[in-house]
Parts: C-alpha cells; sequence; structure tokens
C-alpha cells in the first residue's frame, strides 16, 4: 500500500513510500530511518507527534492505503 509522508522535524522529503498492509506509524518511521539514513534514532523519533489525516495517532496506529502521515517536533517548554 502507499502511504505520504512528511518529516517537519528532519530535512528528509520522503513523500509516497510503499509499506506492507497493516503496516503501523512505528514501522513506517522504521523503514524510513534505515532507507533515508535519518541522522536520528528510532526512540527519539518515536517521542514526536504523529498526525495521520490532520488526526493525531499513537506510533502502534495501523495506517491504511493513501494516509498522509506527518512527523511533527513536539513543542519545547520555556
Amino acid at each position: 500500500m502507499h502511504v505520504n509522508v512528511r518529516f517537519l522535524c528532519v530535512d528528509t522529503p520522503v513523500g509516497d513510500i510503499e509499506v506492507e498492509e497493516g503496516a503501523t506509524i512505528e514501522g513506517v518511521l522504521r523503514y524510513c530511518v534505515e532507507e533515508y539514513d535519518i541522522k536520528m534514532s528510532l526512540n527519539k523519533l518515536l517521542n514526536y507527534l504523529f498526525l495521520v489525516n490532520k488526526n493525531p495517532a499513537r506510533p502502534d496506529f495501523k495506517l491504511s492505503e493513501g494516509d498522509n502521515l506527518v512527523i511533527v517536533r513536539p513543542p519545547l517548554g520555556g
């Protein structure tokens, strides 16, 4: 299935990727870290915010064909 992935926390143009049916956000992140040489650990990325079709989602959320996944750095206090 195809999923559109956008990172707002790293300068990596991922875009449309093909993943297996039932893939989770965590699985997509793992794939992106390996395939796109993202210089951030998977553990750190799992603490970021995820939006699927503009709705908040958890790392174990199962994606569907055509979903838009946006990864956002959490706001920092100050």
